[in-house]
């Protein structure tokens, strides 16, 4: 009897314990279900920008793939972080200004801090990739 009382004793101890371990465990590790952050089309209908997110995300940082078609269809493709407190950027953690050499791209965190970078077009390295809109992945021609 004494053995089954400690034995309750321990489980309702670590039961305590773990639960709110687990809880604090899992609220810390965001879960992404859309991997697309944005997609937008330039004024003059020239380049298009998507942002995707990119791994499991689960820390502060979260990284997003910004990839630049033209006209043509082919892609320029680069890696960001953005500091966002372990949140899911949506539509107002970004800014985009489009001009007819470049684009600047602005990303807003959480705090109102912003982070901004201009990205000239004859700059940019477009390749022979497209993005297929219904699988979400890059494929080369």
């Amino acid at each position: 009897m004494k053995f089954k009382i400690i034995v309750i004793i321990e489980t309702i101890i670590i039961v305590f314990l773990l639960l709110p371990l687990s809880c604090s465990y899992i609220s810390e590790h965001t879960t992404i279900k859309d991997p697309q952050w944005f997609r937008e089309v330039s004024p003059d209908e020239q380049h298009t920008i998507v942002a995707n997110f990119i791994g499991n995300n689960t820390s502060e940082r979260i990284c997003v793939q910004i990839m630049i078609f033209n006209e043509n269809h082919q892609t320029s493709t680069m890696m960001i972080t953005v500091d966002n407190d372990g949140d899911v950027p949506d539509e107002k953690n970004y800014r985009l200004e489009w001009h007819d050499e470049y684009v600047k791209i602005t990303t807003i965190n959480n705090k109102g801090s912003e982070k901004s970078f201009r990205l000239y077009w004859e700059d940019l390295n477009f390749s022979s990739s497209t993005y297929d809109e219904s699988n979400r992945f890059l494929f080369d021609w």
